[in-house]
């Protein structure tokens, strides 16, 4: 510090009170360096769209990889490459789980020829492929022992796609296999009603899906008046037990085909058909899931069934609407968007509060150096006469309490600023939520299995 020498006009601070509150306005009314143009990503080409799922599969996540895929094939256009490589890669990555409703679901184009192509579908279809071949051409013997020896390995078709590739081959064949409902309804008049269910049973495998919905409420009456309904099919409730384990272990493509051989084996158990629907539902396979959920309720005799089941199928029904799912997306991301700006709004404040903290703290300081300077001018003896002592004294005092407020609004915007740089942290991490994602991923269903 440099003294001035006794006698000298004491010093005026003056223009470095203004230089340093010059500073403070700066430091603290900079605009934030946030604008709306910056707070969205720049648009992606298609390559860069799926490279975060090819990141993921790189890295032995396919679950992710999938949940990703998804996501952009609901925000894309259908006719868009992304979109079209996005279809490619979950055919193949459900395919390969296992997972033939879901990997259908996505088939591009929606032709039985084109799933063939794809290698893990063709394992699955290839028996009820010969079978359609043999219809075609007039070989019924041969079309109904090729098609019964598929669905006994593959269950009950749980895809409204393949649900339609069997009706095709059932219509073509239901002059011969409509003789189990001739024979099922002379059972009943019979009085035999454990007969009767036999029939119904197998004429479920062989009517297409339209014929046996005329049927569907009288099977149901008959099956609820079974004792037992698990208990007419060892082999059911074998491959529901070994559905549970795989589920388990997280095989969902393999619980899946232990339910639908269940379901084929025993369609008058309820079990199975909420089972089965819970992890369909979880894969997005809406419609199906609905279908199965509320047949588990129409044969439950369980007087108090779980009282969630009702709205989720209300909540599935409507989500199997065509475009419901993407449009559900458009509506997460749009809720994201605004979160995001939120944030974002919320960053820009604190880093204007921050700013103006420090402003107001080097404001502070200086203040408190003037102050100091005084007094220590007045201590040093260096003021020739009492005037200037008490003016000097008066001014360090005034420059001190200016300080000491300074300082203290310094400190309430830096306690108000931080917090709001730090909290909207979780908003993006909304974008990963699965609120997001209509079809989900939760495969942690175990517990639902019988």
């Amino acid at each position: 510090m440099t003294l001035r020498p006794r006698g000298a006009a004491p010093r005026r601070p003056g223009l470095a009170l203004a230089l340093l509150l010059a500073l403070a306005l700066a430091a603290g009314g900079c605009r934030p360096y946030y604008r709306d143009a910056e707070r969205l990503p720049p648009p992606l080409d298609d390559t860069a769209k799926l490279r975060p799922a090819e990141e993921r599969l790189r890295a032995g996540q396919p679950d992710a990889a999938i949940l990703l895929l998804r996501r952009l094939v609901q925000r894309e256009p259908a006719t868009s490459a992304a979109s079209r490589q996005a279809r490619v890669l979950l055919v193949k990555l459900y395919g390969e789980q296992g997972l033939v409703a879901p990997a259908l679901a996505f088939l591009d184009p929606p032709t039985f020829d084109a799933a063939l192509a794809i290698p893990a579908l063709a394992t699955a279809l290839g028996p009820l492929a010969e079978a359609r071949r043999k219809a075609q051409i007039g070989d019924t013997e041969q079309a109904l022992s090729l098609y019964a020896g598929w669905i006994a390995d593959y269950g009950t078709p749980d895809s409204p796609l393949l649900q339609g590739w069997v009706d095709e081959l059932l219509a073509s064949l239901q002059g011969t296999t409509g003789r189990y409902v001739t024979l099922a309804l002379a059972a009943e008049e019979a009085g035999r009603p454990g007969q009767a269910v036999r029939y119904w049973e197998l004429a479920s495998r062989y009517l297409p899906r339209a014929a046996w919905a005329v049927h569907a409420d009288r099977v149901t009456r008959l099956c609820r008046q079974l004792p037992d309904p698990a208990g007419r099919s060892p082999f059911a409730v074998e491959q529901a037990a070994s559905a549970a384990a795989f589920l388990a272990r997280g095989e969902p493509g393999a619980a899946l085909r232990g339910l639908r051989r269940a379901l084929a084996a025993a369609p008058c158990w309820a079990e199975p058909h909420a089972s089965a629907a819970l992890i369909l539902g979880s894969l997005g396979q809406y419609a199906e899931a609905a279908t199965l959920l509320a047949r588990h309720l129409a044969l439950s005799r369980d007087p108090s069934p779980p009282a969630g089941y009702p709205s989720l199928i209300a909540e599935w029904s409507a989500l199997a609407a065509p475009d419901a799912p993407a449009e559900r997306w458009r509506a997460a991301h749009t809720r994201w968007l605004a979160a995001r700006r939120s944030a974002e709004s919320y960053r820009s404040t604190g880093k204007l509060l921050l700013g103006w903290a420090l402003g107001l703290g080097v404001a502070a300081g200086g203040l408190a150096l003037l102050a100091d300077d005084g007094l220590t001018a007045i201590t040093a003896g260096e003021l020739a006469t009492g005037a200037e002592i008490r003016q000097t004294h008066e001014r360090s005092h005034r420059y001190r309490g200016v300080a000491l407020g300074l300082g203290g609004a310094a400190g309430l915007a830096a306690l108000v600023g931080l917090p709001l740089l730090v909290l909207p942290g979780d908003a993006d991490r909304l974008l990963l939520a699965p609120a997001l994602v209509p079809d989900g991923f939760g495969l942690q269903l175990a517990g639902a299995l019988p």
